[in-house]
């Protein structure tokens, strides 16, 4: 039997949810984002060391492109724009780069060293730094978490 009123009347079952069943699921919602924020974070500067690490090798590729030319590596960013072999956004100033700012460090007939510096941000820091042999080195550091590129 469906429970009734008085005078017979059928009582409708109660729609909507309460306040505490509200409460609960933003508790548990707050609990799930508190824990994905900080490896979401992680995974997004893992992307941007990555882009900088290609960026590192495309550099490297134009060195020795440059170094066929002339028998010499560029010892700037600004003369492999100029030879045309980098894009002239990769040999932006430090104040206009937006993530990472890239320069030579060294170049003689026979090796060179490229870096990448991390800009634009208060929470993570560091340089990665490419030979003439293609070694990759260093790491960016943030939030107590360090993140060095994938492919090494």
């Amino acid at each position: 039997m469906s429970p009734t009123f008085r005078g017979g009347c059928r009582r409708r079952p109660r729609a909507g949810i309460s306040l505490m069943e509200v409460s609960l699921v933003m508790t548990l919602l707050g609990i799930l984002a508190s824990l994905g924020v900080p490896s979401l974070g992680r995974g997004l500067e893992l992307s941007r060391v990555d882009l900088a690490a290609a960026e590192l090798r495309s550099i490297s590729a134009a060195q020795r492109a440059y170094w066929l030319e002339y028998r010499t590596y560029a010892g700037s960013l600004s003369a492999l724009v100029e030879a045309d072999l980098v894009d002239a956004r990769i040999a932006a100033t430090p104040e206009e780069a937006r993530l990472f700012f890239y320069e030579v460090v060294s170049a003689t007939t026979s090796a060179f060293t490229v870096r990448a510096t991390r800009t634009g941000s208060s929470l993570w820091s560091g340089q990665l730094q490419l030979d003439q042999a293609g070694t990759l080195t260093g790491s960016v550091e943030g939030g107590g978490f360090t993140v060095v590129p994938s492919l090494r």
